[in-house]
């Protein structure tokens, strides 16, 4: 039997060990507690989260407003390269049909010879 009361012994050493170090855990969980609930009391930092929250819509405010000026500048931006195109577009047709006259004048005389 003493085999077995030796294991009874260390069982009871090791729960002994374990409630000690249980007391411990929830001591320190209390404390824990505590400072977390004088931590959402704390004045300072409920001031310091609303100043956060505040530079949080005035930074959402600043994206939206940069998002609307580069649509605007896109939508500008095209158009403009539209009425490039088509100002050179219009160029090159005109260059290319006073070319063309004139080739025709300058060879008229050579066609009504026989």
């Amino acid at each position: 039997m003493p085999g077995a009361l030796d294991a009874f012994r260390a069982q009871q050493e090791a729960a002994d060990a374990v409630r000690e170090r249980l007391q411990e855990v929830s001591v320190l969980v209390r404390q824990l507690r505590a400072e977390v609930d004088a931590l959402a009391r704390d004045d300072k930092l409920k001031r310091v989260l609303q100043r956060e929250e505040t530079w949080l819509a005035e930074a959402r405010r600043t994206v939206a407003e940069v998002r609307y000026w580069r649509e605007r500048e896109a939508q500008r931006f095209w158009s403009g390269v539209v009425r490039r195109w088509l100002v050179a577009a219009v160029f090159a047709v005109a260059s290319a049909a006073a070319a063309g006259a004139a080739y025709a004048r300058v060879t008229e005389p050579y066609q009504t010879q026989p």
